[in-house]
């Protein structure tokens, strides 16, 4: 097992970690003949077995010159035995090292750099609404003023989109290949459930079956994921709870939403828009017509003064001109519509 040691050794002295108990004892080890021979008899076997599998390695344009050199330069030693304790150390340090190095560069197999993935985009406009079917079969329904892209062809270990609006997704189970929505705030991974995600008015996760797990991250963070899941797919999951400021796990009936880096957690009903209904739960007014907009694509202008106003109201198969005149009446205002430029305006009295 000396041999063992003796690498071992030489590994410490290359990284500079090597103290001066262990120098001394490669000195010693390397200065023993009996010990050199059988190490270089070791590196001379081992190339034997690798020329016997050469034909089902993958090589590289030099691998004959350089395993000649290696092998001359393994080889020198044996030639002048009065030599041979005034050569040996410099000779099996020089000999262990390129013979590290001939392996990487012979016979290490060389992975391909994965081809840089080609997004597709769908978009819609506010009041337009679009279905997404993806090659594995999972569904999406973009809601208003949203954009959907995902990669133009399969990933070999995870499934990825990227979400920028609001969308109703159906994913396909496929447990070897878990299912990721990326937005520039946080990451939703699933293997097979549905669920909708909301990324830009009220950053929350809808979960209407199956499980969810969402992590917090920064635009930065998400993007610099992005970057390395090109190089390597496997480690995203990784990297996404690594640097995730926050997170949570949602089954069927919970809500998740967004405030900061944290995240709060409450029941829903499991109806909203992708059902024909419009749910709002304790919302301020702006952000009640903001998603009205999104659904109908009508716009909607609200009084400064009557944007904080808390609504609890769901509407179910209603029009536009509907919604906008229950608004009115339960904040007590003024509805006008602008005709010219085909804005509701919800005002004071």
């Amino acid at each position: 097992m000396e041999n063992k040691e003796i690498l071992l050794l030489i590994g410490k002295l290359k990284s500079k970690q090597i103290d001066a108990e262990e120098l001394s004892r490669l000195k010693r080890l390397l200065s023993e003949t009996g010990t050199a021979k059988e190490l270089l008899a070791d590196m001379q076997q081992a190339f034997s077995d690798l020329e016997l599998r050469e034909d089902k390695l993958p090589g590289f344009s030099r691998q004959d010159q350089v395993k000649a050199q290696l092998l001359s330069k393994l080889q020198a030693g044996t030639r002048s035995s009065g030599k041979w304790r005034r050569l040996w150390p410099a000779v099996a340090i020089a000999a262990s090292v390129l013979l590290v190095a001939g392996f990487l560069m012979l016979y290490k197999k060389q992975e391909p750099a994965p081809p840089a993935i080609v997004w597709q985009t769908v978009e819609t406009k506010h009041g337009e609404h679009k279905r997404v079917i993806l090659g594995d079969g999972s569904s999406i329904l973009l809601n208003g003023n949203s954009r959907l892209q995902y990669p133009a062809g399969n990933l070999k270990y995870i499934r990825i989109v990227k979400l920028d609006g609001e969308g109703f997704f159906e994913v396909a189970k496929d447990a070897a290949r878990p299912f990721y929505v990326a937005a520039s705030d946080f990451v939703t991974r699933v293997v097979g459930t549905s669920f909708n995600i909301d990324s830009k008015i009220e950053k929350t996760i809808e979960v209407n079956t199956g499980k969810v797990n969402v992590f917090s991250l920064s635009a930065m963070q998400f993007q610099s994921c992005l970057a390395n899941m090109q190089a390597n797919q496997q480690r995203f999951q990784q990297q996404i709870e690594q640097i995730s400021f926050n997170k949570a796990v949602l089954e069927k009936g919970q809500k998740a939403r967004l405030t900061g880096n944290a995240w709060t957690v409450f029941r829903f009903n499991t109806k909203n828009w992708h059902d024909n209904e419009l749910v709002y739960l304790n919302e301020p007014l702006w952000q009640v017509a903001e998603k009205a907009y999104r659904f109908y694509g009508d716009s909607i202008y609200v009084s400064p003064r009557l944007s904080s106003a808390q609504i609890t109201i769901t509407f179910r198969n209603k029009n536009v001109e509907q919604v906008v005149k229950t608004l009115s009446e339960i904040t007590n205002s003024k509805l006008i519509k602008d005709k010219k430029d085909n804005i509701w305006k919800i005002l004071n009295k």
